[in-house]
């Protein structure tokens, strides 16, 4: 029996090696290994608010699995990103018409943001179960991973696997940057006036209806007539989903309407 005169080794680590800037050291190297005994998750920290972080991504469900155009089923699986800035998670609804993004900064969680890396997760209906019983004093971890994501609770804990990324999320990422990167912002509303506001919205106007949002006194209205300071919104039922979500005071500030200078199609932040 003759032995082999060579062994090929392949190491996989969990994440890229960084330097990240603590109190205790200002550029301390953190190296990704194959060890085991590391830990699988890139951000891991208990929740800082569980009630609102729960209903912002119970809003971005709602819309990823909505179809506004067309009858179907939509992805149930966001990508969330882990950097400087805080935790995103993001997506794009059923029919690829609605692009939405929820950012959560080093203040909505107890400890600090070490770690980098994106992973597109599947959010399915226990976990949806689970973010729906959260409230405002309830002990929550969350952890996310290359391979998973997990949310423990007082009583439970979930856990959601890995999913593949739609080639068209792909390619409709890089669109949406290069489209933000052109708008400005042109409207604002406080958050007294803006709950107002989407919530006079019709609930059945016509998905492909065009209107223009206009400033009104120390709100919007909406008006059928193109005006230099109105901004375009193409089938209002869209800009509704943020109403499922609860404005609490000194958490949403404000509605903002953009408009990129190649056109007058709304965007919402």
């Amino acid at each position: 029996m003759t032995s082999p005169t060579a062994i090929e080794f392949c190491y996989r680590y969990q994440q890229s090696s960084q330097i990240v800037e603590t109190q205790s050291a200002p550029t301390p190297l953190k190296l990704a290994t194959s060890n085991g005994e590391d830990s699988p998750y890139f951000f891991d920290s208990p929740l800082a608010a569980p009630a609102l972080f729960a209903e912002t991504i119970l809003c971005l469900v709602n819309i990823v699995r909505t179809h506004y155009d067309l009858q179907g089923t939509g992805s149930l699986d966001p990508v969330v990103t882990c950097g400087p800035d805080g935790l995103r998670f993001e997506g794009f609804s059923g029919c690829g018409g609605v692009y939405v993004q929820c950012l959560f900064g080093p203040t909505a969680f107890n400890e600090p943001i070490l770690g980098r890396g994106t992973a597109n997760v599947d959010i399915n209906e226990p976990l949806r179960n689970g973010l729906a019983k959260l409230r405002a004093g309830s002990q929550v971890r969350l952890s996310v991973g290359s391979k998973s994501l997990s949310l423990k609770t007082d009583d439970d804990q979930f856990i959601e696997k890995k999913a593949k990324l739609p080639i068209r999320w792909l390619r409709g990422f890089c669109e949406v940057q290069a489209y933000l990167s052109k708008a400005g912002e042109s409207l604002t509303l406080p958050t007294s006036q803006m709950l107002r506001f989407v919530r006079g919205l019709l609930r059945n106007a016509a998905r492909s209806e065009s209107v223009w949002a206009v400033p009104s006194g120390t709100s919007l209205r909406l008006t059928t007539r193109q005006t230099d300071s109105a901004v375009k919104i193409v089938g209002t039922e869209r800009l509704r989903s943020i109403d499922r979500t609860t404005f609490e005071t000194g958490t949403r500030q404000r509605l903002c309407l953009y408009r990129p200078c190649f056109g007058r199609e709304w965007l919402e932040r």
